[in-house]
């Protein structure tokens, strides 16, 4: 299976269904969300006020609102780079082994 992910850009915003506690992590326009960070007190159904987060919440869904830009980049400089002496630098194949990944293969 080699779907293509959902267009970018991805952007976040509180996810309305708990009050703004969750980060959604939505597509554009008609896309929704893709994917949600919830909050650590989630069984207290917190709000946006009241939401614990993790230290790394924030974080990760900054990674993951980039990830279809990162991974753009990446096809782009390892399409440049393949097929001459660079493309056996560490650097390049560890590249090459995240957009696999990306992938699913």
């Amino acid at each position: 299976m080699n779907a293509e992910h959902t267009p970018a850009p991805w952007h976040t915003e509180p996810l309305q269904s708990d009050q703004g506690a969750s980060i959604a992590i939505c597509g554009p326009g008609d896309y929704g969300i893709l994917a949600v960070i919830g909050p650590k007190n989630a069984d207290d159904e917190p709000d946006i006020h009241t939401a614990v987060r993790e230290p790394f919440d924030e974080a990760n869904a900054r990674l993951i609102v980039a990830s279809p830009d990162l991974l753009n980049a990446l096809r782009l400089v390892t399409g440049e780079l393949q097929g001459r002496w660079l493309d056996d630098l560490d650097c390049v194949k560890q590249a090459l082994a995240a957009i696999a990944k990306a992938e699913g293969q």
